[in-house]
Order: C-alpha cells, then structure tokens, then sequence
C-alpha cells in the first residue's frame, strides 16, 4: 500500500474508534487521500469542504502519518483548542499503538499568555517595601495574591491553566507583551521564561498549532517564532487575508522590526500581507 492508502486505513480506524463508534464520511476519505498524495509528492493544496466534513481529522492523519514538522494556523481559538484537546491526542495515540513511535504536539501561543518572572519580582519587591506596583493597584488584591501564590508552583505560567478565571486588569499586571519584554539579553529570569519555554516545546513538537497572526509574524521576521517546519496547513483560509493583515497593523515600532509597515500602511500596497503584494505560498523555514 502507498502513504495515501495508509493515512486512509488509519482515518477508518481512528474514526471507528471514536466513542460510539464514529461515522464513515466519504469527503473525509477523499479529503484525507488527497492530502496524503500531496504531502507525498509535495506541491500545494487548496480543499473546501462543508461544516460536518471532518476536515482536521482528516488533514492531521495525514500529516502526523508522513513524520514531517508540520505548523496548523488557525483563525479561531476555538478550533486551535478542539484540536489540542481532541483531535491530536486521537492521533498520537494511534499512532504510538501501532507504530511505537513516539508524538508530540503543542499550541503556539501569545507571549502575554503566561506569566513574566520579572513582573512577579517586580511586584513582589514592591510588596516586600511595603508599596503597591502601579499596575497592580487597580487589580483585585485576592486575585493578585492567588497567581502570586501558583507562580511558585506551576510549570508552565499558562493562564490557561489556572484553576480560576482572572480580570484582565489582574493579568495584564503579571504578564507582559513580546514588544514589552525585556528580551533574553537583558532579563535575569530569561533562563526560567515561560513563554520561551513554551517557545521552545512547541518548536521541537511534531505538530504546533497556532494562529494566523502567530504565522504571519513568523514570516515577517524569518521564522524564530514557530521555529524550522516542512509542512504547514491553513485552516478557516477565508479569514486568511484579514488575520495577516491585522497582525501586520498591530505591530509595535519596534527598531528590531524597523520595515514593519505601520498603520497607516494598512491599506496600501506598502502593506506586505495586502491582496496582490504578498509573496505566495510561504517557503518552509
């Protein structure tokens, strides 16, 4: 059998194992085969199928079957965390039980995702003199006092993976933009980041799922956002063109990106991510 009948035999199995026993879809066979046959033989690929299809399934099969680093950039947080939660863990674990190989995935996320080690000793020197950091002030003390408390403990500062649901202004006071870090040269806690660190995870995964602002930005500064990839697969693509373009518009003056285009570019044809100008498809890193 070729690579397009084996991503075909594990969608049947996969599917038919799926809680319930899942449903046969013929597009989802076809989506997957044809998938399969590109990333064999290389080239791109542009599919549309309706709601219902199964069309992750269906992509990521293929995919995670071909042992290529593959980056899946999404419009919708929703979507993103169907497939870190669901999709993906059904992969790798058909794959492990009948390969033995080994699967890992990751969700790219914002840096003011997680916690910064330095605003938490900021604060915490503030507090220690008896004074109050002007970003905290504002913020819900017992909130503040509850993530100070988990930052002693979690591994991965994700505010995903608190236990409650904080403020904005709460978060906004322990964590900071990529524009307002300090970056590695000048942070002392640059060894224990934890949005390096999730950096750095995702940028060994098999698969790394993240947005298409993520994606646009790694493309914009040549790659050491997402990290070295041979595939990478769009999703809701119609939402393509306004994602790159707003993360072209939202990008800081920052000297490092001094050819950004500002905002008042954002509907030229100086804007490099605008309708015509934009140099597709993406090389892989």
């Amino acid at each position: 059998m070729g690579f397009a009948d084996d991503v075909e035999t594990a969608l049947e199995e996969v599917v038919s194992g799926m809680p319930g026993g899942g449903e046969a879809r013929s597009g989802q066979r076809a989506m997957a085969r044809t998938v399969a046959e590109t990333v064999e033989q290389g080239g791109h690929l542009v599919v549309q199928a309706g709601t219902g299809t199964g069309k992750t399934l269906a992509y990521l099969l293929a995919a995670a079957l071909s042992g290529k680093r593959t980056v899946v950039a999404t419009f919708t947080k929703a979507l993103q965390d169907q497939m870190v939660e669901a999709d993906l863990p059904m992969v790798g674990r058909y794959i492990r039980s009948t390969t033995g190989r080994d699967f890992s995935f990751a969700e790219v996320k914002g840096w003011n995702n997680y916690l910064c080690r330095e605003r938490i000793d900021e604060i915490r020197s503030s507090m220690d003199q008896g004074q109050l950091d002007g970003l905290v002030e504002g913020a819900p003390r017992d909130e503040v006092d509850r993530i100070m408390s988990w930052a002693d403990t979690t591994l991965t500062g994700d505010r995903a993976d608190l236990d409650f649901t904080p403020t904005d202004q709460t978060w906004r006071a322990l964590s900071v933009s990529s524009a307002e870090c300090l970056g590695t040269a000048d942070c002392p806690f640059a060894g224990s980041c934890f949005p390096l660190m999730a950096r750095r995870q995702a940028g060994e995964a098999d698969v790394s799922v993240a947005n298409h602002a993520l994606y646009a930005l790694d493309l914009r500064i040549g790659g050491s956002v997402l990290g070295p990839h041979d595939l990478v697969i769009f999703d809701e693509v119609h939402q393509i063109e306004e994602s790159f373009t707003q993360a072209t518009c939202r990008m800081p003056p920052i000297s490092t990106w001094k050819n950004w285009p500002s905002p008042t570019n954002c509907s030229s044809s100086k804007n490099p991510f605008s309708r015509g100008s934009y140099p597709w498809p993406p090389k892989a890193s």
